[in-house]
């Protein structure tokens, strides 16, 4: 048998091997130095956080390890005409895990929660004028003086949901109406979590709600509390 042959029969073997197979689900153990001090993707400017949330977020640029600068949710960016104004293109198509587009909204809401006094990625955003918003695919940023370097800054600044703000509002009222456990059971643990946290509302653990949480996400609602 020749050497061509063999290798057709060796790959033929294989498939007919995978095929029945059934799959070996495991769980991942990894171990860090540090953990994350929130999982909030604008509360904290820490490199152990950051890691954790590259995991989770999506900025609108990334650095590849040579240190070059990686579309992500922006394909382009450039100063049009005014030096002072900023226009980054997003990427379309995108959705968030519920579903939900991503569109300029969720780029806005991102950088003007990471501007307010209790974030500490406020520090990187200090050149930042005015975000606005021209079209679904389009925000403009205006500087308060021309900065060559704004997309260095937006790397580690993760776009979050929109609907985060207007759903924390409706939990509040819930919580009040004494109705929380309704709008915990219809979303999802991942969806449910940034909006309690934006409001830093720690009533969403278990132990105030008897509500399960699953072990995955049981770290998620420690953080909520803890922050």
């Amino acid at each position: 048998m020749t050497s061509q042959c063999l290798l057709k029969a060796a790959g033929a073997f294989l498939i007919l091997a995978l095929a029945g197979s059934t799959a070996d689900a495991r769980a991942l153990k990894w171990a860090r130095s540090g953990d994350a001090l929130t999982l909030d993707p604008h509360a904290q400017n820490e490199g152990p956080t950051h890691n954790v949330l590259h995991l989770i977020y999506e900025p609108l640029i990334l650095r590849d390890r040579t240190g070059k600068l990686l579309p992500t949710g922006a394909i382009s960016w450039k100063t049009p005409e005014d030096p002072t104004v900023w226009e980054f293109k997003l990427r379309q198509g995108v959705k968030f895990h519920d579903g939900s587009p991503f569109n300029a909204d969720d780029v806005t809401f991102s950088l003007e929660r990471a501007l307010q006094p209790n974030s500490d990625m406020k520090g990187l955003l200090t050149f930042i004028e005015k975000v606005s918003r021209t079209d679904d695919d389009t925000v403009h940023i205006k500087t308060k003086g021309p900065n060559p370097l704004v997309p260095n800054y937006l790397t580690n600044l993760y776009v979050a949901d929109s609907k985060i703000e207007s759903l924390a509002a409706e939990i509040d009222v819930a919580k009040r109406n004494g109705a929380i456990a309704d709008i915990w059971k219809a979303l999802s643990e991942e969806t449910i979590y940034l909006a309690l946290h934006h409001q830093r509302l720690a009533y969403a653990m278990k132990s105030d709600l008897d509500l399960p949480v699953s072990p995955e996400n049981h770290v998620h609602m420690k953080f909520i509390a803890a922050n």
